[in-house]
């Protein structure tokens, strides 16, 4: 099932964006955690150090990092390199409700681009999810403020605990991968940058890529910009997020 990336032989390097983002990639490494076998990595999901409590708490928020996603584990308005503490600040500085609908919306796998939330479908698929899930959806609908200060201290608990050794450690060479793939755009052009990224994406015409992993779908690149997003736990995937308003987001191996 291919999605077309049309327009991409139109689209200028300077629109094209990179960022490094702790709070994405810990968003991918979660996303492993849940599916390890998945990704062949369960022996490295096995020594995480998690403590059981930790390791229960994310086990009912594992819908968040799911194929489809929370978009704030999808985009980022930065650039370069973002430090951890500014990317929790930024999510704890937004209203509840707001990401309360964020964390709600995989549920019932609405895609990036829908601006909708269909009540009662997230709650019909939270209940097929078990009473704890049920229940902490409940309140990310109702009473949003508790369960989202909940959520953004796991996230804390996360990076303090064992994500901030990942990340000072693979930081430097994902920010450095993020400017090469950049200059490569503006030295071989666009389409040459998107066929180097990954073995799903190949070269259609002079004008479009194709990208063999995802959704069967066409996205118009002529008039919107791109952020490139190298990450070192989205293998064997390579994931698109198409946010309104938003850069195409790619995050790849």
């Amino acid at each position: 099932m291919p999605t077309v990336l049309a327009g991409a032989g139109r689209l200028a390097p300077e629109r094209i964006r990179h960022v490094a983002s702790p709070l994405i990639e810990l968003g991918c490494a979660l996303h492993v955690l849940a599916e390890p076998r998945h990704h062949s990595r369960v022996e490295w999901a096995a020594d995480v150090p998690l403590p059981a409590s930790l390791r229960s708490e994310l086990l009912q928020w594992t819908w968040t990092v799911r194929a489809v996603r929370a978009r704030f584990f999808a985009t980022s308005a930065a650039t370069g390199v973002p430090t951890w503490s500014d990317e929790i600040a930024a999510l704890r500085a937004r209203a509840p409700e707001d990401l309360a609908a964020e964390l709600v919306r995989p549920l019932r796998g609405r895609p990036l681009s829908s601006r909708e939330v269909d009540v009662d479908a997230v709650r019909h698929w939270s209940r097929s999810r078990g009473r704890a899930v049920a229940s902490l959806v409940e309140a990310l609908l109702d009473a949003p403020a508790e369960p989202v200060r909940r959520f953004l201290d796991l996230l804390d608990a996360c990076w303090s605990t064992w994500f901030r050794k990942v990340w000072d450690s693979s930081r430097d060479a994902l920010a450095a991968r993020g400017r090469q793939d950049r200059d490569l755009a503006v030295r071989d052009g666009v389409l040459a940058m998107l066929q180097s990224l990954d073995s799903s994406i190949s070269i259609r015409d002079n004008d479009s890529a194709v990208v063999q992993k995802v959704q069967n779908k066409r996205i118009d690149l002529s008039d919107r910009s791109l952020l490139l997003i190298p990450s070192n736990h989205i293998a064997p995937h390579l994931f698109l997020g198409e946010i309104p308003g938003e850069p195409l987001t790619v995050i790849y191996p």
